[in-house]
Formats: structure tokens, sequence, C-alpha cells
């Protein structure tokens, strides 16, 4: 019986060790749909576009982003859902195998259920970041921490399990499942320092930042085989392998006038790639390489309004031909930002947003959030991400501005 509740155990463990495709978050940005790249507070401009440092209030000298946090995960399918129901059915099986009073019909409908499960996965991510930031038009910078996880997890179905189950009326016990879970992803550390400065540019306003960062890699694959898992010797350490290099992320923003501003973010300028270690016998290489994107904005006193769009797709897990896995799976992504925000005399704000996937790997998603800013010191910020009953997210954030 514990074969089965194993199966749903792969979807657990990457919620609870820690974790979209953004790579960080940030509450005000994630609220209004992720846009930031043209539209994000000085505050995370380390995050979103460096150049950002340099557009700030006149009574803003320093800020600090301590901390933010948020997770989500995007379970489109039902996955988690029909592996507990899967779960369940399978030890009610079992206990009918043994006392000899299946029926074919059970077994079928059991097989059926397993069957069903291979290919589907699930996506989940989670973030935690803090900055310290002194804008300036001149010379503005911002030291930033973040750590971020992105973990796909997926169904290997072996499809002489779906036939053993159908064949095991008269016998004692249910077979054994040969079957697979995998979870694979990126934990990423980072440490970067931005700098940016504002140039005139015929008369309007143009900066230019940059990001120099040291990026610690975790790559995950954990694998079970439902046969042999134990999850009382379960050592995360035994599914990751870690790797550390210097990376540059890039900004740009464009003050025509008129409370517009365009702004253009490549992040990961550099590429890179990382090979897991060896589980089930298989090993994955996960990709982290540039990603441009670009933004716009429109500002006045009291309203703004946002869009991004990733000029190329991010990739993840080298898929080969076949997919992951060989699975026909696909966790590429090239998002876009939509948002707005309403600001009541820089004391209350209320936040709205959408976002989408060009590559369609990741469903669309409602935003929304708020932030509370008395004197416009005190910021305690918090937003919702939304796109069914089963794929959620949540961020909050604490910050000071002085």
């Amino acid at each position: 019986m514990r074969r089965a509740s194993l199966i749903f155990a792969f979807v657990a463990v990457p919620f609870a060790t820690a974790a979209r495709a953004q790579g960080y978050f940030e509450a005000r940005n994630s609220a209004m749909g992720g846009a930031g790249v043209a539209s994000s507070r000085y505050k995370a401009a380390g995050f979103a576009n460096p150049a950002l440092l340099t557009r700030f209030g006149e009574s803003d000298d320093f800020g600090i982003l301590l901390p933010t946090v948020g997770a989500f995960a995007d379970d489109e399918t039902g996955l988690a859902d029909d592996l507990q129901d899967f779960t369940d059915e399978f030890d009610r099986i079992d206990s009918l195998v043994q006392n000899a009073t299946v029926t074919q019909g059970d077994l079928d409908s059991l097989a059926a259920a397993l069957g069903a499960l291979d290919g589907r996965q699930l996506t989940a991510d989670a973030g935690v970041g803090l900055a310290i930031s002194m804008p300036s038009d001149k010379f503005a910078w911002s030291l930033h921490l973040r750590t971020y996880v992105d973990v796909t997890t997926f169904a290997d179905i072996d499809p002489n399990d779906v036939t053993a189950i159908e064949g095991a009326f008269g016998a004692t016990e249910l077979p054994t499942l040969l079957s697979e879970g995998r979870a694979l992803g990126l934990a990423t550390t980072e440490v970067g320092f931005s700098m940016a400065r504002e140039l005139d540019f015929s008369g309007k306003k143009l900066a230019i930042g940059v990001t120099p960062k040291y990026q610690r890699v975790d790559s995950i694959n954990y694998g079970i085989n439902i046969d042999s898992y134990d999850d009382d010797n379960f050592d995360a350490d035994e599914y990751m392998q870690d790797e550390g290099n210097f990376n540059l992320d890039v900004g740009a923003s464009f003050e025509p006038g008129g409370g517009f501003l365009f702004g253009l973010m490549l992040r990961d300028a550099l590429s890179y790639e990382y090979d897991s270690v060896v589980t089930l016998g298989e090993s994955f290489t996960y990709k982290v390489g540039p990603v441009a994107t670009a933004g716009v904005s429109w500002t006045n006193d009291w309203f703004t309004l946002a869009a991004d769009v990733d000029l190329n797709a991010r990739e993840r897990v080298d898929e080969g031909a076949a997919g992951i896995g060989g699975l026909g799976i696909s966790d590429d992504t090239q998002m876009w930002h939509v948002g707005g925000e309403f600001d009541l005399a820089q004391w209350f704000q209320l936040r709205a947003g959408y976002r989408g996937d060009l590559e369609n790997t990741l469903e669309d998603t409602l935003t929304a959030g708020f932030g509370l800013s008395p004197w416009d010191v005190f910021h305690i910020e918090l937003a919702g991400m939304y796109v069914d009953k089963d794929s959620l997210g949540v961020v909050a954030q604490l910050s000071f501005t002085f």
C-alpha cells in the first residue's frame, strides 16, 4: 500500500522543499501582472531593470526591501488531485485483491486511472529576496540577494504497469509498479550589485544600468521508482548538484515625455548549462541564458499602466526532440504582462493585471494586490495570482523608503 502513497509523494516534495518563469517575486510587479521593466519602483530595480534606479521622487534618498517572499503552483490539469484519487483507489483495490473480493471492473478502472496520469505535469516556484538601494541620476546603486526555485513535476507511467494491474485478477496482491515520478528544476541564489546613470539624450532622459552578479545554481533531479522508493531514506542532497558562476544583467530606460517610459532588460547575458545528477538512470541538462524583455509604461500623479513582453523564449530543461524524458513535455516560456496601479495620495495603492505565455506552457493568470504606505515611508504590500482552484500564488513584502 505504501507504493500508492509514494506516487503522491513526488508531487508533495517540490512544494515542501521550496518551489514562475519571471525569475523573481516582488509584490507590486506581481500584482500588476508581472510587468516591471518600465514601471518598477527603484527599490525593485535590481530585480526588474537596473536602469530604473534613476527614477525616484524628490523625497527619496534610500530604500530597503526586507523581505519579499512569494510562491506559485500551476496545476492546470489537476494532477495533484488525480494523484491523490489514485492513491486512495490503489489502497482500496489492494485490500480487495488481498481479500479475494476484487472484480475485473475494479482492476480495469484502477489501470485506466494510472494510465491517465502519463505525461501530465505541474509547475511550482517560490522565492525570497531583499534589496538595499540608493537612487540617483548621477550614480545610483542597489545591492540585492535573492533565491528562486523553479520546479516542473511530471508522471512517467510504464504501460506494463497498466497491463499488469488489468491482469491481476486472481493474484494475492497488486503488482510491483515500475512507473516513475520526477521533479526537475533549478534553485538559483544570487548576489547582485546594480549600478545606473542617467544621460541627456537630445533633451530626453536615457538611463543605462548593469548588474554584475554571482549565481549559485542547484540543479534538481528528484526521481521516484515506486517499487523501491523509501521516504524515510530521502536525502535532498542526493538529488541536487550545485555550481557557481558570474553573470550579468543589462537594462535601459528612455523617457520621451508625456508620462511615457520605455524599458529594455537583458537578463542573464552569459549562457551556462548545468548537468544534474543521475537519478533512476537519467540525467538532465538545464539551461540559463539571455532573455530580453521590452516594456512600456504611462504614469500620471495617481495612475500607472504598464506592459512587458519577452522577446525570446526562456529555456529551462533541455528537452530534446521528444520532449522532457521523451514524454513530449516542454517547459519553455515566453511571457507577456499587462497591469495597472491606482495610487491614492501615496498612502494606498490598488493594483491588477494579467499575464500569459506565448509558448503556452503556463496558463494565463489574473493578478491583483494592494499596498499600504503611510507617509510614504513604511510599505506593506500583498499580491495574489489566480488561474483556477488548483493554480494559485501569493507574494508578501515589507519595505522602507527614506
